[in-house]
């Protein structure tokens, strides 16, 4: 990481006048002093350091990591250019999230990555990518119970509470949409659309609820078979179109063509 090469040229600088204070005399430790100051402030402020750098020079994603990325047809959609823009923000807002594991020991970099490319997805079109009010991220390895729902066990979900703000994900629930995006519901696209819908200014179309037969007509996922695999009571409608349009864009312009017009003019890179 950029703070710790920076710290380790600072430690190399305070040994070099380590050894020119003990050898030639101590008016070389203000040197080892200063770049002492200066390797323990790259440790305190890494984050920072990190954030500022990686801004400016933002990293590719690991190899590693292509592979499933490949995957999503949101992705498979973008020129050469625009992959090479969204992998670097699927790493920034990695970086920028507050990861929390629940139920298990961490929480792994596909799992990251997954949840990233769904914000990312959702935010493309928008210079300022971030959700910056929400971003704690709880992640269990199954449906869960919470406070907001204490009685359903489910995939996802966005809370805002006296302790803070975030999102909740089953790894199941993710990963399945990650590696399979035609075959299962994406979860995290579905809670960042939430979270767009609630944040920003953007004015969406009306969705009524008799939209659901061509949601199911577009992606084979029928309303109850989505109340089933979240793990809710209700579900938004213009929630849902929007993560079905990101995934399966083409054949939603197709089904519902005035609805596909209106969501492209927003989500549609500016």
């Amino acid at each position: 990481m950029p703070s710790g090469i920076l710290a380790g040229i600072c430690l190399l600088a305070a040994t070099f006048f380590g050894y020119l204070t003990y050898d030639l005399g101590e008016q070389y430790a203000p040197g080892l002093i200063v770049f002492l100051l200066l390797a323990v402030l790259c440790y305190v402020y890494g984050p920072q350091i990190n954030w500022w750098w990686w801004t400016r020079q933002p990293p590719d994603l690991p190899k590693s990591l292509h592979p499933p990325l490949e995957r999503t047809p949101f992705y498979q959609r973008l020129t050469g250019d625009g992959k090479r823009l969204f992998r670097k923000r699927v790493f920034l807002f990695n970086q920028a999230q507050r990861w929390m594991p629940q139920a298990m020991e961490k929480v792994t970099e596909d799992v990251k990555t997954a949840i990233s490319t769904g914000a990312v997805q959702v935010n493309f079109h928008r210079l300022n990518f971030l959700f910056p009010d929400y971003e704690n991220i709880i992640v269990y390895a199954h449906p869960f119970p919470s406070p907001q729902y204490p009685n359903h066990l489910h995939a996802s979900e966005v809370f805002d509470d006296e302790y803070g703000n975030g999102l909740i994900f089953s790894v199941e629930h993710v990963m399945r949409s990650f590696i399979e995006p035609q075959h299962y519901y994406n979860v995290a696209i579905h809670e960042y659309a939430r979270l767009l819908i609630n944040t920003s200014e953007t004015s969406f179309p009306t969705v009524s609820d008799d939209i659901w037969p061509s949601l199911e007509a577009i992606s084979g996922f029928s309303h109850e078979k989505l109340l089933h695999y979240i793990g809710l009571d209700s579900l938004d409608s213009l929630q849902v179109s929007i993560t079905l349009y990101l995934v399966f864009t083409e054949r939603f312009k197709m089904v519902l063509p005035q609805l596909g017009a209106d969501l492209e003019q927003i989500f549609t890179p500016k």
